[in-house]
């Protein structure tokens, strides 16, 4: 019993709501408000140089490492343009970088979902 209260604890006080983006992305291209707000996104991200072996083939990682939650990588596919997780290479990206929403905007229109 105690485990699962430590899950739920870990869940609550968490940014984000990982299952809400999960879930995001298993809609159709025409309701996920993701690519529904892709423009957005653009607009608010930063480019990121893809410098570590590590992140080959793991948008996971990537997200680890650059956001501290690693359940953010279904947006950062789609904003690289990427169906899979073994397509995000340095050489799958624009020029090297990744493009990196910004976390605030993430969830602001992860909110905006909700409304």
């Amino acid at each position: 019993m105690q485990q699962s209260s430590n899950l739920k604890q870990f869940h609550d006080i968490q940014p984000i709501d990982f299952k809400l983006i999960l879930k995001e992305f298993t809609k159709s291209i025409h309701e996920n408000v993701f690519d529904l707000n892709r423009d957005h996104l653009f607009l608010n991200s930063n480019l990121v140089k893809f410098d570590q072996p590590n992140w080959k083939m793991r948008p996971d990682f990537f997200c680890a490492d650059y956001y501290e939650h690693h359940y953010i990588y279904p947006v950062i596919l789609r904003c690289n343009n990427l169906n899979t997780i073994f397509e995000f290479t340095a050489e799958n990206v624009h020029e090297q970088y990744i493009i990196a929403p910004r976390l605030k905007n993430i969830v602001q229109i992860l909110r905006y979902r909700l409304k």
